[in-house]
């Protein structure tokens, strides 16, 4: 019986040990998880706020891209002009540069500098209305124009035509497509 009492009373020390040491676990734990929550609280904050900025852009881009198009289709019709830069007749890089200055955005004058200097790189697949579609052979940029969406682009084709929308999936324009650059963020 006294090895009873001696075991029992061993096994109220572990108990109160553990207890004790649930008790720390318990506190760090809970201070863990307050941690946790905090962080989370934080980071949702900063996602909305990132929601927030990315919606604002998006207002913003779409609000310049309907500029840049209202100020392009007033020139629908005009005929090319080699080296052409004002409504008197554009070429094809005068004409974006002229059309994008009217939205502040500035651009190198030939499609060329275009292409090498301005703007973000986009893939073909990634394109957007407003971005700049560059077309030539082996490699050298000779054409540009602005992407409107469904594989339309609006330009100033060549000497003999007028500015007008045309596919950039046409035979000649997908094999010398180039690349494409955005310049509006």
């Amino acid at each position: 019986t006294t090895a009873m009492i001696v075991a029992a009373a061993a096994c109220v020390v572990c108990m109160i040990t553990c207890v004790a040491l649930t008790a720390s676990q318990k506190k760090a734990l809970n201070a863990a998880k307050a941690k946790k929550a905090e962080a989370d609280a934080k980071a949702k904050i900063e996602a909305e706020a990132a929601k927030a900025a990315a919606e604002k852009a998006a207002e913003y881009n779409h609000a310049v891209v309907a500029e840049i198009f209202a100020e392009a289709e007033k020139y629908i019709g005009l005929p090319y002009i080699y080296g052409g830069s004002t409504p008197a007749g554009f070429d094809c890089s005068g004409y974006v540069k002229y059309v994008y200055e009217k939205s502040g955005i500035s651009l190198y004058r030939v499609a060329a500098d275009q292409y090498a200097k301005n703007g973000i790189a986009v893939s073909k697949s990634e394109l957007q209305p407003g971005d700049l579609v560059f077309f030539g052979t082996n490699g050298l940029v000779g054409h540009v124009g602005i992407y409107a969406g469904d594989g339309q682009m609006l330009h100033s084709p060549r000497t003999g035509k007028s500015i007008c929308y045309t596919s950039i999936e046409t035979d000649y324009y997908r094999s010398h497509y180039i690349g494409a650059k955005r310049v509006i963020y």
